[in-house]
């Protein structure tokens, strides 16, 4: 797949479409739902072909233990099918800092910067409204707090956050502080952002360093899992 001219290479399993719990792109009007969601299915099945990447302005990811999952029968014959190291990692749990390093929830990666007509789908009408310019995003690597979602309350606030991966590609996710550990939303957005910039770079790239992306994870640990038991391939 192909977002912002970056070839991203990740299974298929990650990639959050009409097929997998949600439409996050078009591919026809005036067509049945699950014509549509069988059309999808394919071409993300065609899209493993370099020849055939998807060109997308905007791809939604789910990081997690896919050969955990119980939609996913024979989850050792699953693993085994995956092509990079931190993907067969992730699916049988040999490298829970990946988990504990990014977000619980979904992602997206889009172009950079986003065109005024789609950034309500993105965001939200609320949070950046008409004619509002978009930040400018730090080049060296740092999250901001976009707008807090207006559907979160002051007791258990959301907020959309946003980083650079480079020049033209961007990351965009929820976060939320955190009680039990007292990371700030300020701070998990950093965090969180540093982890999907080393994921994108080093994980899902044209070539694959596993060791150098397992070894920037194990540093971006979440609070709660530093120290923890669950953590037994960091050093």
């Amino acid at each position: 797949m192909r977002v912002a001219d970056h070839t991203l290479v990740l299974p298929r399993v990650a990639v959050r479409n009409p097929g997998a719990g949600g439409q996050r792109f078009s591919l026809a009007t005036n067509t049945a739902e699950d014509v549509a969601a069988d059309a999808a299915r394919q071409r993300l099945r065609d899209a493993s072909a370099p020849a055939a990447a998807l060109e997308l302005p905007r791809l939604n990811i789910l990081i997690q233990h896919y050969g955990w999952e119980e939609y996913i029968p024979q989850s050792q014959a699953f693993c085994s099918q995956l092509r990079r190291q931190w993907s067969r990692a992730l699916c049988n749990n040999a490298s829970p800092a990946l988990i504990q390093a990014l977000s619980n929830n979904e992602f997206s990666l889009l172009a950079w910067p986003l065109a005024p007509e789609v950034r309500a789908s993105v965001w939200g009408a609320n949070c950046l409204p008409a004619g509002q310019a978009l930040p400018d995003l730090p080049v060296d690597g740092q999250a901001i707090i976009l707008c807090r979602l207006s559907s979160s309350s002051k007791e258990n606030p959301l907020f959309h956050a946003v980083v650079r991966i480079d020049e033209s590609l961007a990351a965009t996710w929820v976060v939320w502080p955190e009680a039990k550990t007292g990371e700030t939303a300020a701070a998990k957005a950093q965090r969180e952002g540093q982890a999907m910039i080393a994921l994108v770079q080093l994980g899902l790239g044209p070539e694959e360093d596993f060791a150098r992306l397992h070894q920037r994870m194990c540093q971006l640990q979440r609070p709660a899992a530093k120290g923890s038991s669950d953590r037994p391939d960091c050093p």
